[in-house]
C-alpha cells in the first residue's frame, strides 16, 4: 500500500469520526491547508478552520466517490453532507446562524504527502451550491 493509499483511509476514517486531533496529525508540522474558507498554514490554524466547519455542521459526513493515488500525491473527489446546526463562517468575516438546513456538497481535494504527511491540501468545492443548499442568495450591487 503506497503513502496515499493509506492516507485516503486514515482521512476518510478521521473525518468522519470528527477527529480533529487524528486530522491534524496527518499534516507535515510544515503543511498547510488551502481551502475557501482560508489558508492554514500551521496545526493550530488548520485545526481551527477544521474546527469551526465541524461547529457549523456537526453531524457531517465525508462519502468517498473516487480515490486517484498518484505516488506521493493523491486527488480525492467526494460528497460531504450534514445538516447546518452551528454558526458558520462566511467570506468576508460575516457570520450564518444556524438554518437548521440539509446539505450535500460534492467537494474535490488535491493533497501532496511528504513522508506519508501532508505538505500540501487544497480543498475545493462550489461555493454558490453550499450557499444556495444554506439558503443564501445573491443580491445586485448597488448602483450609483
Amino acid at each position: 500500500m503506497s503513502h496515499s493509499d493509506d492516507f485516503t483511509d486514515r482521512f476518510v476514517e478521521a473525518w468522519n469520526a470528527h477527529d480533529i486531533s487524528a486530522l491534524v496529525r496527518l499534516f507535515h508540522p510544515d503543511g498547510v491547508m488551502v481551502a475557501p474558507g482560508g489558508v492554514g498554514e500551521d496545526h493550530e490554524q488548520i485545526a481551527s478552520m477544521l474546527e469551526q466547519f465541524m461547529i457549523a455542521f456537526p453531524d457531517i459526513k465525508l462519502t468517498l466517490w473516487t480515490a486517484l493515488p498518484s505516488g506521493e500525491s493523491t486527488a480525492l473527489e467526494m460528497v460531504l453532507s450534514g445538516t447546518h446546526l452551528g454558526p458558520f463562517l462566511l467570506p468576508g468575516g460575516g457570520t450564518l446562524s444556524p438554518t437548521g438546513r440539509p446539505i450535500a456538497v460534492r467537494t474535490c481535494t488535491f493533497t501532496t504527502l511528504e513522508g506519508g504527511r501532508i505538505i500540501s491540501h487544497r480543498v475545493f468545492f462550489d461555493q454558490f451550491e453550499l450557499a444556495t443548499q444554506l439558503g443564501c442568495t445573491l443580491h445586485p450591487p448597488d448602483e450609483g
